[in-house]
Order: C-alpha cells, then sequence, then structure tokens
C-alpha cells in the first residue's frame, strides 16, 4: 500500500442569468441570477452596489445558488438608469464580478387634499395641500395663477410635501355682482419634469362701503350749507355713486367717484326754513353710497336751518291835503324765498 497527498484546488464561482428588473423611484427592483461553482459545499457571499450609493452584503447557504434581491430605488437619475456592480465571493476566497443596467423611471407628484379657503374683497386666501411623490429625494416647483392676473412661483424641498399659499384679492370682479368665484391654476412640478395641474376656484365676496363721516354746517334760511362725508370701503378698485336728497324737495344731487376717492363734499342752498310758523328747522339729508357691486350704505344728517326776520327799506309816504289821501311805499327784504309776510301799519 501507497499513499500520497495531493492540494484541491478551490475553483471559483461564476456568476451566471445576471438580471435586474425595471421600476420607478419608490418601487422595488429585483436583483437575480445564479452562482455556479464545482465546490458542492461552498456557501458565498453577495456584494452589490446598486449604484444610487447604496450597497449590500448578502451571505448565501449552500443551496442558495439562485438568489432574488429587492432594492428600493429613492430617486432616479438624469438618465433614468441604475448600474448594478456585484461581486460573488465563496467561502474559499475565490470571487468572480458582474455588472447589470436596469431602468429606474421617474414617479410623477400628485396633489392631496387640495383646498383653498373663501374671502372677501381685500382679504386673504389660503391655498393648502399636500404632494405625495414615490421618488422621496424630489424637489419642487409649485406655480400658482390666482386668476386675478397675479400669478406666483414657490420652491420646495424634498421634505417640504405640505404646502400653504398665501394671496390677497384687491377686488371682487367682474364689476356688477355681490360675489364671483375665481379659477385658480396650481401647477406642481418635481425635479424631472413630471408634474400635475390642478383647477381649484374660490369665491370673493363684495364689501358694501360703510359711511363713517356726514356733517352738514348749520345755517340761516336763504343760505348754504356744506355737506362733507367720507365712507371706507376694502375694495380698491371699486368705484362709486354718491346721491344726496337734501329733504327740502329739490333734485337728488349725484356724483362718481373712483376707486381713490372716499370722500365727497356738497353744498346745497335752501330757501326756506320749513314748515312754516316755526323760527327753524332741520330737514334730513340722506346720503346714499353705492359701489359698483351693488354694496350700499346711508346715512342721515340734520342741519339748522334758522328763519331770517324781515326787513322794511325804503319805506315812504306820500304828503296829503287834509282829508287826503298818503300814499305809503316800501320794500321788504327777507333771504326766506318762500316766506309770505302780513303788513301791520299803525297811521299814528
Amino acid at each position: 500500500i501507497a499513499a500520497t497527498t495531493i492540494n484541491v484546488l478551490n475553483a471559483p464561482p461564476r456568476l451566471t442569468g445576471l438580471s435586474a428588473t425595471p421600476s420607478v423611484e419608490g418601487g422595488v427592483t429585483v436583483l437575480s441570477g445564479t452562482i455556479e461553482d464545482a465546490g458542492a459545499d461552498d456557501t458565498f457571499t453577495l456584494d452589490i452596489d446598486w449604484g444610487d450609493g447604496e450597497t449590500q452584503t448578502v451571505s448565501l447557504a449552500v443551496n442558495g445558488r439562485t438568489f432574488a434581491v429587492p432594492h428600493t430605488y429613492a430617486d432616479d437619475n438624469a438618465d433614468d438608469l441604475a448600474t448594478i456592480s456585484v461581486v460573488a465571493r465563496d467561502d474559499d476566497g475565490g470571487f468572480t464580478s458582474g455588472v447589470v443596467t436596469t431602468t429606474v423611471g421617474n414617479s410623477g407628484p400628485r396633489i392631496d387634499d387640495l383646498l383653498i379657503t373663501p374671502v372677501e374683497e381685500a382679504g386673504v386666501a389660503t391655498l393648502s395641500g399636500t404632494i405625495f411623490d414615490a421618488g422621496v429625494e424630489d424637489t419642487f416647483t409649485v406655480t400658482v395663477d390666482w386668476g386675478d392676473g397675479a400669478i406666483d412661483t414657490f420652491a420646495l424641498a424634498a421634505d417640504a410635501r405640505d404646502f400653504s399659499f398665501t394671496h390677497r384679492y384687491t377686488d371682487d370682479s367682474p364689476t356688477g355682482t355681490p360675489a364671483d368665484t375665481v379659477p385658480v391654476v396650481i401647477n406642481v412640478q418635481d425635479d424631472d419634469g413630471n408634474g400635475e395641474i390642478r383647477f381649484p376656484t374660490t369665491v370673493v365676496s363684495n364689501v358694501a362701503p360703510s359711511i363713517v363721516r356726514l356733517t352738514a354746517t348749520d345755517l340761516d334760511e336763504g343760505r348754504q350749507t356744506r355737506l362733507i362725508g367720507q365712507f371706507v370701503d376694502p375694495g380698491v378698485e371699486d368705484t362709486f355713486t354718491v346721491e344726496i336728497d337734501w329733504g327740502d324737495g329739490s333734485p337728488v344731487d349725484t356724483v362718481m367717484l373712483s376707486g381713490a376717492d372716499r370722500e365727497f363734499e356738497f353744498t346745497h342752498r335752501y330757501t326756506d326754513d320749513r314748515p312754516t310758523g316755526t323760527p327753524a328747522e332741520r330737514p334730513t339729508i340722506r346720503a346714499t353710497v353705492v359701489d359698483d357691486d351693488g354694496g350700499v350704505d346711508v346715512a342721515t344728517v340734520s342741519p339748522l336751518v334758522r328763519n331770517v326776520a324781515p326787513h322794511i327799506v325804503g319805506l315812504m309816504a306820500t304828503d296829503p291835503l287834509e282829508g287826503g289821501a298818503t300814499t305809503l311805499t316800501g320794500s321788504i327784504v327777507d333771504p326766506g324765498d318762500e316766506d309770505t309776510f302780513t303788513l301791520v301799519v299803525e297811521w299814528g
């Protein structure tokens, strides 16, 4: 009997059928393949570089020659491709390597829980919502057309998925309505150019003007009062009609004011203190302000109109012969155009 010693050399493994399923950002790709090795009792280690900065080591048992390893890509890259490098090692130090390329597509954003608040003119509306995107590293550009000529653009970081934007509506447009529905357009684009557009609407309501000051000077009959008024209205683009009823039967005075004008001034002559038989009266002046959307406010003021006593000028009497008649002449001066008079003469 004779004996000899031999060296049994390790045979390195070999990778076959290496592939990776395509996916989208936030989705799962599966790396699969088979390790071929003559060593029936060998175990193996896979060192995987997923091509996105992530690495992974997987241990395979003796009977684990076929593998399927999942991986989630947080984001897609510029060309939507991921190159995966694999090194397979057996337990004796033998190794082999392989490379496979897969597609990682972009997943577009979606707008959830979108809401815009109704508002009065000159008030601030709030547009809020949440962006859902499977690409956890995506950043976003949000463009909002507020429907009144204003457009805003906002940049959101990857972790800023909840948004709340505000906008002031200066007027309810168009003119002539108590409230208007305003179409808003919101466009959300991720950093890969995919996006979603939504079309919410808000309601902008008119606010009626409010008269905050109305004064009229006291006067003697036959003279003029000076009426001064001021009102407020948050609608900076509103125009207004001011009507003044003087309370004495005279025609109503009307003036149109532009959006910037919030004050008015009139003068008016009262020909008499009415009614007859009183030393002074207070007519009621009624001021009405109407905006271009039909909002109305009314205020009144009552100046004192004083009676002015008459006086006689140019009083003359002719010289008569005894037994004859004299003629008495003169003029009554009184600013009250509508006054009537009683003349009492004591002949002496």
